[in-house]
């Protein structure tokens, strides 16, 4: 069964904060995965990450798993991470 997308899009602008970026989204096999980037000058970026899931969990989403979560190398100036997450939706 196809999720109805254009609420899973709306839920995804409204949870999706200002320092967070996805750069991809796939939907295999009931599992939706949101593989991005959280950029910020201080060293909230693991705050806004973790603020992120807690979001996802209250929403559509379910069973809601960081898969990966690690400090961007190209950018040492800033406390960036790339992270995947997996989650289903309701």
């Amino acid at each position: 069964r196809e999720p109805l997308w254009r609420g899973c899009f709306l839920e995804l602008s409204n949870i999706i904060g200002e320092n967070i970026y996805l750069t991809r989204l796939s939907y295999i096999k009931d599992e939706l995965t949101l593989e991005g980037v959280v950029i910020s000058k201080t060293d909230a970026a693991e705050s806004i990450l973790s603020s992120l899931l807690l979001k996802l969990e209250k929403g559509i989403f379910r069973n809601v798993n960081l898969i990966e979560s690690k400090k961007q190398k190209d950018n040492a100036r800033s406390n960036s991470r790339e992270f995947i997450i997996r989650c289903q939706i309701k």
